[in-house]
């Protein structure tokens, strides 16, 4: 299982779920002050919530396939000589 979260850190899926729990946070405290002061809907503010929740999973499953790099958004390269699911599937680290 370990190998399994080797693989989160080398697609860099932990950074994108730090950022995105940051940048939601700071949208739904945006959206708590400025809902109210333009008389929107009750219900709006808890639109926003839902469809940052439903953005979350996407946004790890998009992490997990590219990567953004200088170059653009590529796909994320394969661990070379099929090891990716010796590494994913395996309890213990692959041997060197």
């Amino acid at each position: 299982m370990s190998g399994f979260f080797q693989e989160l850190q080398r697609r860099k899926v932990y950074r994108v779920a730090a950022a995105y729990i940051i940048a939601a946070g700071f949208i739904i405290q945006i959206g708590s002050a400025v809902i109210p002061a333009w008389e929107l809907p009750n219900w709006t503010l808890r639109l926003v919530i839902v469809l940052l929740l439903v953005g979350f999973p996407v946004a790890l499953i998009l992490a997990w396939a590219y990567d953004v790099t200088p170059q653009g958004i590529q796909a994320t390269p394969k661990v070379p000589g099929g090891i990716a699911a010796a590494i994913l599937f395996s309890s213990s680290p692959p041997a060197r």
